[in-house]
């Protein structure tokens, strides 16, 4: 005599092994209770982008929640928080920067509308600058920034806050100009880099010597 797998709901492989059962076992329709729960509807999420610079939580707001619902970022489960029947939180490993995520909500088999969410730029460091000194008078000089999460078409240089055009060659290093007009007398400038949000940021500045 065959017996129907206990549901718990709290996993695909439950709901798999009652889906296996059912077609071997039977030949009618069930309902969705049966067959790994009713699908969430997913309304909205309080954080509008991702940082991919460290861990974070997320609520989500929607219906159909339960204290089996799993949330799945890209089709992978992430772990989930049960608050209501309208509203869980789960928790992101720093993600890829520069993507957009699918975030969906599942009872067993039964998922969700996704709802999308980007990634933004990682905040980028400015470690070094060379050449890091000229002479006040000197032509237009080009400058190698060497740091880290350097995103091509979007990490400027900037010389005292102007950003400049800037040849991104890799994640930690990039190319900007120091115009001769920035060289006219003795001083110095700030160099730094900038990445615009969503995520990003400012680096550092290094200083540029001009005697």
């Amino acid at each position: 005599m065959s017996f129907i797998p206990a549901v718990t709901g709290d996993s695909d492989a439950d709901d798999t092994a009652i889906r296996v059962f059912l077609a071997t076992n039977y030949d009618q329709s069930y309902p969705p209770s049966i067959l790994g729960g009713t699908a969430p509807v997913l309304t909205s999420m309080n954080a509008p982008w991702l940082s991919p610079d460290f861990e974070q939580a997320v609520i989500v707001t929607g219906t159909g929640f339960t204290a089996a619902t799993k949330i799945h970022v890209d089709g992978a489960v992430v772990p989930t928080t049960f608050n209501s029947d309208t509203s869980v939180t789960f928790t992101i490993d720093p993600p890829t920067p520069n993507v957009t995520l699918a975030v969906t909500a599942r009872n067993g088999s039964a998922e969700s509308n996704a709802l999308s969410i980007p990634v933004g730029a990682p905040n980028p460091t400015l470690t070094s600058i060379s050449p890091n000194t000229a002479t006040a008078g000197d032509p237009t000089v080009t400058v190698t920034f060497t740091g880290t999460n350097f995103t091509s078409g979007q990490t400027v240089a900037r010389v005292n806050g102007a950003s400049r055009p800037t040849t991104v060659v890799s994640a930690t290093s990039l190319t900007a100009t120091v115009l001769a007009s920035s060289m006219t007398a003795p001083g110095t400038l700030n160099l730094d880099v900038s990445t615009p949000p969503p995520g990003g940021g400012n680096s550092t500045a290094q200083t540029f010597t001009v005697t």
